[in-house]
């Protein structure tokens, strides 16, 4: 119900009580009106207009169309207190509806707070599921993506299953015949070893046979003979050595008593008397020198005539092989080879066992000899072995060499070494008196002094020839010159036997030795490589003396040094023979590409050019340009002769002649497989530098003229070649310009290995 509402029945209430209780005709009544259009209630009294009050209201108020006017006193009071009850209630209605109204606005604010609340989390509802329906159409989107992959792995997954199926088909088939090509290599590898089990013993027995194949000597009869010479070197080296020692430590080895070993075999009862007789010092020393000479020269000719080191078999082996040449008169190169054969397998066999047994018994003959001589046996053993157990060792070695080069080497001919038997008769054709005197063929001989050669009857003079076996500059040398009655003490010669110190002797070595040397060294310092071994050739190599010294010389560089173990009088000759055959060769063939690096113009037209256009750059010349190019001198492949000259033209560049004063080109080899191998950033590792040639060409500058660019700028532009000349070995680079019309060249080349098939 709204307050008018109100209010009018509180009016319709109140007239009809007074209707009902006074009279209406009084004229100081009050009167009331209510009209159609409003109400208005007037007080009137007799008092003035100032304690009049007057409350009026206006509405839209109507009561049955009449006009009510109340006018009394007690009307007034009665309407004054109805009017007051009227107006509290008007009041407390106001409030009541004035709080109802706060209550009614209060809720009303509340409701639109909660409603803009609403409206805003209805706002933040909406926006939040537009941003849920954009992250559902986004998940929505990435799950019929990966809908669409996993459709695409499932296809792939299929077909990857299918192509697994199929592999897997091709595995077995392969597995298969992979077994059935492994049952074929097996089958093959067993047919190989079968092949190389027939092939090692078909080589054993051609090994073996090879001897009686053969039908060169290894040695020519020279040699031998220089073997045979060398081995009497070295009996008289030690002869001669051991009597200096003794006669300087005389007083110290002396002792009384004539003591016998084991070996009188090889020297004769008068030989033994002399050697007892002791009145003159100096002839005792030339006796028991000629002994020491006749024990070791009989010693080694019976060692080299031996079949076996077992005496059982010897004399069986000989008569064998007696009874071949007989059979094979017309054809000895048979007996030869069969004689080569069965002294390698009987007597050499284990060749550290026979130098072992022949040292003990050169021992055992020198040791015979001094006790004879009247030196106790066990200071003189020691002494042996201390003083001179190299040079025991040096003939040990000679005369096995000997004994090898004449019994397996030479197969075409027989070779004997010679000494003459206690009480042979001089043979004035076959032998040389030690002394030098005359003798009449018929008298007897004492022992032999030097071994002989005799070839099938016939002998060899070897006693001309005379040879120097000297090892360092702490030892002396002995030269035999003469005969055994020789003597000048004041010179230094003995028995027919010159001696010099050691310190002379290398002086006659020094300068070959100093050359060799100098030469090893300047072959080192141009050599573009690290040199790591030197071969020594030719008879000069054998020199023992020779050999260390360069040995010393090279140790420190890491450079190893060798020499041939014989022949070394070939190497001369076989060189000979290998320059012919190599010069019999017309022509070689290139193994690798030889060229340098150039630049060339760019060319935008040029695929290879535009897929380096960011290595292009403005050469001096103002022209746009791309290095780093490979240009082939001396393709692979090509025929080269000995004389062949190959030569290409290049330019050098620069703003100023001060850069042009000197050019520097390297020489560089392709290694690679690729049949165009211009482009050196394709293959980078297959490229090196073997050497680099420069030149001095100062005075061609002075020539040179200005050249203008496209942008004014002024060049200047040199021509030169670079020439590859291919020699015997080796090949040589050089640098070559014009100057005044005339070819230039460098003061100097390049050399470096040949690499050539």
């Amino acid at each position: 119900m709204s307050w008018l509402d109100s209010t009018l029945n509180t009016l319709r209430r109140i007239t009809t009580e007074i209707m009902a209780s006074d009279d209406h005709s009084s004229p100081n009544s009050a009167l009331i009106k209510v009209q159609d259009a409003g109400m208005s209630l007037h007080y009137h009294d007799n008092e003035s207009d100032d304690n009049r009050s007057r409350i009026e209201t206006v509405g839209d108020l109507a009561v049955d169309g009449r006009e009510i006017v109340v006018d009394d006193d007690e009307s007034r009071a009665l309407a004054s207190q109805s009017h007051q009850a009227m107006k509290r209630d008007i009041l407390e209605e106001d409030e009541e509806r004035r709080n109802a109204d706060r209550e009614k606005l209060k809720q009303v604010t509340q409701a639109r707070r909660k409603s803009e609340r609403l409206e805003r989390e209805r706002d933040d509802a909406l926006r939040e599921s537009a941003r849920s329906q954009v992250i559902l159409d986004h998940q929505a989107s990435e799950i019929s993506s990966l809908r669409n992959l996993a459709k695409t792995l499932k296809d792939t997954r299929l077909e990857d299953m299918a192509e697994m199926k199929h592999l897997y088909k091709q595995n077995k088939a392969l597995e298969q015949d992979l077994q059935i090509v492994s049952a074929k290599l097996l089958h093959e590898q067993e047919q190989r070893q079968a092949d190389r089990r027939l092939l090692a013993t078909r080589a054993k027995e051609l090994h073996e046979t090879e001897i009686f194949l053969t039908k060169a000597d290894q040695f020519s009869g020279a040699e031998v003979k220089a073997m045979v010479q060398g081995l009497n070197t070295e009996i008289l080296q030690l002869a001669a050595d051991i009597i200096d020692v003794l006669q300087i430590e005389d007083s110290a080895m002396e002792v009384d008593g004539d003591q016998w070993l084991t070996g009188q075999h090889l020297i004769h009862g008068r030989m033994v008397q002399l050697l007892q007789t002791r009145d003159d010092p100096d002839m005792h020393a030339t006796v028991v020198q000629a002994a020491l000479h006749g024990v070791l020269t009989r010693l080694c000719r019976q060692f080299i005539s031996e079949w076996s080191q077992r005496s059982s078999a010897d004399d069986d082996l000989h008569d064998i092989y007696r009874d071949i040449r007989k059979k094979y008169t017309n054809n000895h190169a048979v007996a030869g080879r069969w004689r080569s054969m069965t002294r390698e397998s009987s007597k050499y066999s284990v060749v550290s066992e026979t130098e072992e047994n022949f040292y003990s018994r050169v021992t055992e003959a020198v040791l015979n000899v001094l006790c004879i001589a009247g030196w106790s046996p066990a200071d003189a053993k020691g002494t042996l072995m201390q003083t001179f157990g190299k040079r025991v060792s040096a003939i040990v070695k000679a005369a096995m060499k000997l004994d090898r080069a004449m019994g397996e080497g030479i197969t075409s001919q027989d070779l004997v070494v010679y000494t003459a038997h206690f009480d042979d008769h001089f043979d004035s054709n076959t032998m040389v008196d030690a002394y030098g005197n005359q003798k009449e063929d018929g008298d007897v001989v004492a022992c032999t002094c030097e071994l002989g050669l005799k070839v099938s009857g016939w002998f060899f003079s070897i006693f001309d020839l005379k040879y120097l076996i000297w090892m360092n500059a702490e030892e002396p040398a002995y030269i035999q010159f003469g005969t055994i009655r020789d003597n000048d003490p004041a010179l230094g010669i003995h028995g027919g036997r010159l001696t010099l110190l050691g310190s002379i002797v290398a002086g006659f070595f020094e300068p070959s030795l100093r050359d060799t040397i100098q030469a090893i060294d300047h072959q080192c310092s141009m050599s573009p490589k690290n040199i790591t071994a030197v071969f020594l050739a030719g008879g000069f190599a054998a020199s023992n003396f020779l050999y260390s010294k360069l040995q010393a010389h090279l140790q420190p560089l890491d450079i190893q040094l060798s020499r041939p173990d014989s022949h070394v009088n070939k190497a001369v000759a076989d060189g000979a023979v290998s320059y012919y055959i190599d010069h019999a060769v017309n022509a070689r063939m290139s193994r690798n590409n030889l060229g340098g690096k150039e630049f060339t113009s760019y060319e935008e037209s040029m695929s290879e050019h535009r897929r380096r256009s960011d290595k292009a750059y403005v050469a001096a010349n103002g022209e746009l340009s791309l290095g780093d190019q490979f240009d082939a001198i001396l393709p692979k492949g090509i025929l080269v002769s000995e004389t062949t000259e190959f030569r290409r033209t290049y330019h050098l560049y620069s703003e100023t002649l001060e850069d042009l004063t000197s050019i520097s080109d390297d020489i560089i080899c392709y290694r690679g497989l690729k049949t165009d191998p211009r482009w050196m950033d394709a293959d980078e590792a297959m490229y090196e530098v073997l050497c680099t040639v420069t030149a001095n060409t100062q005075q061609a500058t002075k020539t040179l003229k200005p050249q203008h660019r496209p942008d004014g700028r002024t060049f200047y532009k040199l021509d030169y070649d670079v020439v590859l000349l291919f020699g015997l070995t080796e090949l040589q680079a050089y640098v070559s310009w014009k100057h005044k019309g005339k070819e230039k060249r460098q003061d100097h080349s390049v050399s470096f290995q040949l690499i050539l098939t």
